[in-house]
């Protein structure tokens, strides 16, 4: 994760007033005049790149999108193409572009890169229509399924690209095509859904999920998302945005988590428009940077084509990350959040597993990546805690005393606009004696996403 650490967030937190913030729902943030694009909307693609805390939208050129403006990385993309799948590797730092039709694999360093390199491989998946995503615990871009000319069956065949060649895999899924995967970076697997059979196009409703070893099927469901799809870490939940049945504009919007599709009517959905012919949904991502879902389709108003930007005001959350330090004699406590952080409320995060007594403390900062000290995370062998890692940057200290198994500590959130969206952190230290030299163990972090 990677945080604004500004000093004005910390003065937001400490000034505090009484502001009303508007719902959670879509809403139109941009509008860019295109009046006349050489590839049409549905070869866009769209992923977050973390290392430039932006999400890239390739399209006619490849573009940048940090939330304030649309930015162009470089005009000369990978060819065009509506069978094309996007990716970014967090273990190399690259977009990764895989073209399932002309099998051609491209790459896009994060960060500065500017130009897109196409990488020569001995091998690639030979069948089209699958799906691509990363796998970030198994460290590889995973292609998985594709139509293989047969009436009933489809491609049952997984592919691993690790940025010099691809490899086919032992395992084996149930086979499907046109199907929608993603990676669920909660339970570290890659969920796929719906799809199809062969050239007769039998619905699948099998529900599988990939360790990065083997495929799993999880349970059988009528979900069918057809439409874009990005995952949200913060509420370990997949975000849908559907396509209408007689249009390829948005139609609904979902939220999914494995066996359970929930509709949110409340959020509506972007208002999408085209001059002649449906208008374009063009892609959905998560940025996880600022919190919030980022969609990007084609909008058509007083006679002029626009690429319009919808962004998902943020719904508070709260995302576990780390481990809990393990001890000689036992395991640190569990740092939960038992009240959502939404603006103008009470954020509670509760310490459970520590033992009557013990003295608890509560640190809060604003990076997971740096504090006074130096980088993050840190060990912490040096003050006498050699298996314990510490987490956040300690900008603000509470300290509680336990009198159970649990102690919890209650912070206000101001209720500022500006504070939306921003993302926090937190870990727990408690006493704990005998445990290691220093006699203490640290607890899990917790990522806070503040919203409404």
């Amino acid at each position: 994760m990677r945080m604004n650490t500004g000093s004005s967030w910390r003065k937001a937190l400490v000034a505090c007033v009484t502001l009303a913030p508007a719902l959670a729902q879509w809403q139109l943030v941009h509008s860019i005049p295109v009046p006349q694009l050489p590839i049409p909307f549905g070869t866009f693609r769209q992923v977050y790149d973390p290392d430039r805390q932006a999400v890239l939208l390739l399209g006619p050129a490849t573009f940048a999108y940090d939330g304030a403006s649309l930015a162009t990385v470089t005009s000369l993309p990978p060819p065009a193409s509506t069978a094309a799948f996007l990716a970014y590797d967090d273990r190399r730092h690259r977009a990764v572009w895989f073209d399932d039709v002309t099998q051609q694999t491209w790459e896009l360093a994060g960060g500065t890169g500017s130009t897109w390199q196409r990488v020569v491989t001995a091998h690639a998946p030979t069948n089209r229509d699958g799906a691509m995503v990363y796998h970030a615990r198994a460290g590889v871009c995973v292609y998985y399924g594709g139509y293989t000319g047969s009436f009933t069956s489809s491609s049952v065949e997984t592919w691993h690209y690790d940025g010099v060649d691809w490899t086919l895999q032992p395992a084996t899924g149930l086979g499907r095509q046109h199907h929608t995967m993603y990676y669920d970076s909660v339970r570290g697997v890659a969920v796929v859904y719906a799809g199809a059979r062969g050239y007769s196009f039998t619905p699948v409703f099998d529900v599988e999920t990939y360790d990065g070893t083997s495929w799993q099927t999880v349970g059988a469901t009528f979900i069918n998302p057809i439409g874009r799809l990005a995952f949200d870490p913060m509420h370990g939940r997949a975000l849908v945005m559907t396509t209408s049945s007689v249009s390829n504009a948005a139609a609904d919007y979902w939220e999914l988590d494995l066996l359970t599709r929930v509709q949110r009517t409340d959020l509506g959905v972007p208002a999408m428009s085209s001059p002649s012919g449906p208008p374009t949904l063009s892609t959905l991502s998560y940025d996880e940077h600022r919190g919030r879902a980022v969609c990007m389709g084609s909008l058509y108003t007083a006679g002029v084509l626009y690429l319009g930007i919808w962004e998902l005001r943020p719904e508070a959350g709260a995302m576990r990350f780390g481990q809990s330090c393990v001890g000689t004699s036992r395991t640190g406590a569990t740092l939960e959040a038992t009240v959502r952080p939404r603006l103008g409320q009470s954020l509670t995060v509760t310490m459970n597993g520590v033992q009557p007594g013990e003295v608890a403390i509560f640190a809060f900062g604003f990076s997971d990546e740096q504090d006074a000290a130096g980088p993050l995370p840190r060990t912490l062998e040096a003050i006498g805690m050699p298996t314990c890692v510490q987490l956040t940057a300690p900008d603000r200290i509470s300290i509680g005393i336990a009198s159970g198994t649990s102690v919890a500590d209650s912070e206000s959130i101001p209720n500022l606009p500006e504070l939306l969206g921003l993302i926090a952190f937190a870990q727990g230290v408690h006493t704990a004696a005998g445990a290691t030299p220093a006699g203490a163990l640290t607890t899990n972090g917790l990522a806070l996403l503040l919203g409404l």
